[in-house]
């Protein structure tokens, strides 16, 4: 545990020593460095730090070593993740070189999505550890392989690259099943995000919870390998209500909150204003600012924030389905930064440092009493001591 704690306080200790988010050289300095931490603790962990890493991944990866590339579908897997682990068992069979590549590439990725988006590249940082998603990192790694293609993927909407996107998502995949509901992307970057939309939203997430259990039975049929364990009466159908569920729960509820109160209703007058100023301009200077502002639209990431509580919430009713917010938490490490910028006065500072405060406490409370259970990433061993 005491691994995670110093690494979340290095975040917030690098933050404070330089004005990280001047430029972009900045950026990519700060990000190197801490990345560079969070990387080394993933990729020099043991094989039995994290659930599925120990109880399945560490022996299909030796597993997948011997077999030929034509017995891929004798078992459970992904063909990607398949042909991922053989290419590298040709390098070495040993898994503590898969979980340092693993590591290497799904971590990098984060931060690669934080250069290319974040307001605020500390900010960001602190939520990827804080929110507890580096855990995930360390346990579910076909999936998480799966998002890291997503991140670097998402460039291609900024560009309106659809066919290189949906290219990106198929392969995603081919590493986890789950990836396809990375395919409504593209829908969410034309749809404005205003206050009338809070109510639709409401309204969606009250039908979706009600109807979880159609929702679970008709996303069986994108899983076919997995049906047979993923059936209405098996554990996975069923929620929980807990500490780590309400407490999570109650923490997405707010910071959904704040994303929708700075971005979709505080700025939709100085939006209107900014669609007024723009008409004026002339068509050249039009075509330089799109050109020269590659950036991810507010509506956009209002609907993926938003997508993250939503599966979130399944975790009372349908759990299986709460793997769905791995695609969309990262939203959240833009988003709020983003909300936090557009909060003015002395409030910026307050509502800062607040969620610094309670994201540090909340970090602090699960490591100690959840981290073991939930992703078994507790006690933390070092590989040379296996």
């Amino acid at each position: 545990m005491i691994c995670y704690v110093l690494l979340l306080f290095l975040i917030v200790f690098l933050g404070k020593i330089d004005h990280w988010n001047e430029s972009k050289r900045k950026k990519r300095k700060y990000l190197v460095l801490a990345f560079t931490a969070i990387i080394v603790l993933a990729a020099m962990r043991s094989w039995t730090v994290g659930i599925d890493l120990r109880n399945q991944y560490a022996k299909a990866y030796q597993l997948i070593a011997k077999m030929p590339w034509s017995a891929w579908d004798n078992l459970r897997y992904e063909w990607g993740y398949f042909a991922y682990c053989k290419t590298l068992s040709y390098i070495s069979t040993d898994i503590h070189f898969f979980i340092a590549i693993t590591a290497l590439l799904t971590c990098a990725s984060v931060g690669y999505f934080i250069y290319k988006n974040s307001e605020d590249v500390v900010m960001s940082t602190f939520l990827y550890v804080a929110l507890c998603q580096m855990f995930m990192y360390y346990t579910g790694l076909r999936q998480v392989l799966a998002i890291s293609i997503l991140l670097v993927t998402i460039e291609a909407i900024k560009k309106r690259h659809w066919v290189l996107f949906f290219v990106g998502v198929y392969i995603a995949t081919l590493f986890h099943s789950s990836a396809v509901v990375a395919y409504i992307l593209p829908i969410f970057y034309f749809l404005k995000f205003k206050k009338k939309e809070i109510a639709i939203s409401l309204a969606t997430i009250g039908v979706t919870l009600f109807a979880s259990q159609t929702v679970f039975s008709y996303a069986l049929t994108f899983f076919d390998k997995y049906e047979k364990g993923y059936t209405s009466s098996s554990v996975f159908a069923r929620g929980y209500i807990n500490n780590y569920s309400l407490l999570t729960g109650a923490i997405y509820i707010v910071l959904f909150a704040l994303i929708y109160l700075t971005i979709a209703w505080k700025n939709e007058l100085q939006e209107a204003d900014n669609r007024i100023f723009s008409i004026g301009l002339s068509g050249t200077k039009l075509f330089k600012s799109y050109a020269e502002d590659l950036t991810l639209p507010e509506g956009f990431l209002m609907y993926g924030s938003l997508l993250a509580l939503v599966f979130q919430l399944f975790t009372f009713t349908v759990n299986i389905l709460t793997r769905f917010r791995f695609y969309y938490i990262p939203f959240l490490y833009i988003s709020i930064p983003l909300a936090i910028e557009k909060t003015t006065g002395r409030y910026k500072k307050l509502v800062k440092q607040g969620i610094y405060l309670v994201l540090t406490l909340y970090f602090l409370y699960v490591c100690y009493y959840l981290a073991g259970s939930q992703w078994g990433v507790v006690p933390y061993k070092f590989f040379w001591a296996d």
